[in-house]
């Protein structure tokens, strides 16, 4: 059989099988899932097919609204402080406006934190003797460093109408002293939860302190 036949059946035998003879076999790197780096350093493959989830929530206040929903305070208008009023960690010394059993008896006076400079006063009115405990208010603070350097620059206020003064010694403001933490706390217990508010004593003049309610 002369040559040129025998390759022409060899030909019409691999096309009559099916055999693809051309290069279609795809490369194996077009099927490798991609991968990304996440925030905290761990890549993940990305399936192509991904889809969002509408189920997952993007509120990174998560935990903030859980512990507003568990919060012994009232956090109306409040924010998230995991220190707020913690007789745990502060110190406390507390006053109250109503010391008596006549009806409509307040205190006037301011209590003095002995040694601290600090004088705490409530300012809630309450004319009922069985609501008495709703008078109270509470200063949560660190104790002062240098004792010595108390009287020296004289002492200023604040008031909140209603709720509470605070008078503390401006020493208390000043940076030149080494220690001083000047945060403190005051709680008051009027109302349905305890409300919480925090002030930095960094204020030579009382009436500009900066107050904000907080809870945790």
């Amino acid at each position: 059989m002369p040559h040129f036949l025998l390759v022409f059946f060899v030909s019409l035998f691999f096309v009559a099988c099916g055999v693809d003879t051309s290069s279609s076999v795809s490369d194996p790197k077009a099927n490798k899932p991609v991968s990304q780096t996440t925030p905290g350093g761990v890549t993940q493959p990305v399936d192509g097919q991904q889809t969002s989830d509408t189920n997952v929530s993007t509120d990174v206040n998560n935990t903030n609204v859980d512990h507003a929903k568990n919060s012994l305070f009232d956090t109306n208008g409040a924010e998230y402080d995991p220190y707020a009023c913690n007789g745990n960690l502060y110190r406390v010394a507390s006053d109250a406006s109503y010391s008596g059993t006549k009806s409509g008896e307040n205190g006037a006076t301011l209590f003095p934190v002995n040694g601290q400079g600090l004088w705490i006063g409530s300012e809630h009115l309450e004319a009922e003797p069985e609501n008495k405990d709703k008078t109270w208010v509470m200063l949560f603070y660190k104790a002062f460093p240098d004792p010595a350097s108390l009287g020296v620059q004289g002492s200023t206020s604040y008031t909140m109408n209603g709720v509470f003064q605070i008078s503390y010694d401006i020493a208390w403001s000043d940076t030149s002293i080494s220690g001083v933490d000047n945060k403190v706390y005051v709680q008051s217990a009027n109302g349905k939860k305890p409300s919480c508010y925090r002030m930095y004593l960094n204020q030579v003049d009382g009436s500009k302190l900066e107050v904000t309610k907080v809870y945790r």
